[in-house]
């Protein structure tokens, strides 16, 4: 194969079906990566912070794996007397390898964002999110071959690529957007909803390792975000979540929830609690779910089953991700009859 074609078709592995869009990554959890997904979701739970780190390895079946890590924080600070209007102060960094070239992402994204209570008997919240991020994109020559280093019949690796190979690093930068809206229904407020609209890279920033050819660019990503928790009884609740992507030719929808058995400590305090259920990703992946809580800790494990395509290949093995988070108060004092976004 020629430099040239092994070029393009490298470009093109790292892009999305269209040669104008390169595709984000995503998650199976997406729910805990809020500053990916919408930065006017951050802030919405009910502690003062959250903290945590998700990691994700995916189509080590049929070839090189996907590896993603992230870890991310969120915190909210009342800004009005009567601690009911928050601001939300949140960052993720994540780093995403891939393929045999080892194609590295690194991002760094912190996110703001405005609780404005409504003043309702429902609790009602409409958030406003701001997301800055910076991007960086590599690989490693040194684990690609070209035909001029085959000479002879042997491979002869200090001849080099006899080519002039594009860029191996590319930084940019990025910039998002989003709104949502939080409240809740029942006579005792058990049922508790969000709606969000986001998008992300604005700045529709070069994704190309060519210096020549511009062409390749982060197309605008547009999410589509609700979420639903229903509280039954002191011990049982459910929770829903769905999710709309649209990224240049790229849709994906996934959709799902799982159920929750926590009781109550002895000091009326949360203790340890099971949840189970399962997610859908159209046409891609059926995701059972299992997430284990303690207190104000918690450990999720997700896997795909590959349900694409690609199943004859994967035998349906798609993607193990684990996540770890905690949330808490920053007082002892906390009143918990206060208003303030949560889910």
């Amino acid at each position: 194969m020629k430099m040239k074609n092994m070029v393009l078709l490298f470009l093109l592995l790292v892009s999305t079906s269209r040669p104008t869009a390169a595709q984000d990554i995503h998650f199976s959890q997406f729910y805990e990566t809020t500053v990916l997904r919408n930065p006017a979701l951050s802030g919405i739970f009910s502690e003062d912070f959250k903290a945590g780190v998700v990691y994700r390895n995916q189509w080590s079946s049929i070839g090189y794996p996907y590896k993603t890590m992230v870890a991310s924080a969120e915190t909210r600070y009342a800004i009005n007397h009567s601690q009911t209007d928050f601001l939300t102060v949140s960052a993720l960094f994540y780093s995403d390898k891939a393929g045999q070239a080892a194609l590295k992402t690194t991002g760094f994204y912190p996110a703001i964002n405005y609780n404005k209570f409504l003043e309702d008997e429902h609790n009602s919240y409409l958030s406003l999110g701001f997301v800055g991020g910076f991007l960086q994109r590599s690989y490693d020559l040194d684990k690609l071959t070209f035909d001029n280093q085959y000479q002879g019949g042997l491979f002869v690796p200090s001849a080099g690529a006899g080519e002039q190979l594009p860029l191996a690093k590319l930084s940019v930068w990025d910039l998002g957007a989003g709104v949502s809206f939080n409240s809740s229904l029942g006579s005792d407020n058990q049922l508790v909803y969000f709606a969000g609209l986001s998008a992300y890279h604005f700045t529709q920033a070069r994704a190309s390792f060519s210096e020549t050819d511009p062409a390749l660019t982060m197309a605008t990503r547009w999410n589509l975000s609700a979420g639903m928790n229903l509280v039954l009884d002191d011990t049982w609740s459910v929770q829903l979540h769905g999710n709309f992507a649209l990224q240049g030719a790229y849709k994906e929808t996934v959709a799902g929830g799982f159920l929750r058995w926590g009781p109550l400590d002895q000091s009326n305090q949360k203790g340890f609690a099971l949840n189970g259920g399962a997610f859908y990703r159209l046409g891609d992946a059926l995701i059972p779910f299992l997430k284990l809580e303690y207190r104000r800790q918690s450990l999720g494990l997700s896997y795909d089953i590959n349900t694409s395509p690609l199943k004859v290949a994967s035998k349906m093995r798609g993607g193990l991700e684990l996540t770890a988070f905690i949330t808490g108060f920053f007082s002892k004092q906390y009143d918990d009859k206060r208003a303030c976004p949560r889910f």
